[in-house]
């Protein structure tokens, strides 16, 4: 199963969860934007999606999930279970190929995509 259609069917089950707030934690200034942090209730969502290996975390921008990550890395978990390249990796590889707007994460996260995505 492609990495981006296990996050959309993970993410998918949202219905059950509490009402999501967001909270601005930050502001990026370099990309003039705010940095939030969501819950369902009191489950961070940007953790249970690292752990899960539905996203990565982007210690460009956060350390935040990096404990998270090394967790869902060492049991193979979602993107880490399988050769799936990070986006900003495939980004790197293909920005030279393609122009294209880059899109970077306002919480510290890049999410899951399927390997075939042509977003850059």
């Amino acid at each position: 199963m492609a990495s981006g259609t296990a996050c959309q069917e993970g993410v998918g089950s949202v219905h059950r969860w509490p009402p999501v707030t967001c909270k601005q934690v930050g502001y990026d200034a370099r990309n003039n934007r705010l940095v939030g942090q969501c819950f369902a209730g009191d489950d961070d969502l940007q953790a249970m999606m690292v752990s899960a290996g539905w996203a990565w975390s982007f210690g460009q921008y956060s350390n935040r999930y990096a404990p998270e990550e090394r967790e869902a890395v060492t049991a193979k978990l979602g993107v880490h279970g399988h050769k799936c390249l990070p986006p900003w990796e495939w980004r790197a590889q293909h920005w030279k190929a393609h122009t294209c707007t880059p899109w970077r994460s306002t919480i510290g996260l890049i999410y899951c995509t399927a390997p075939s995505a042509t977003r850059c």
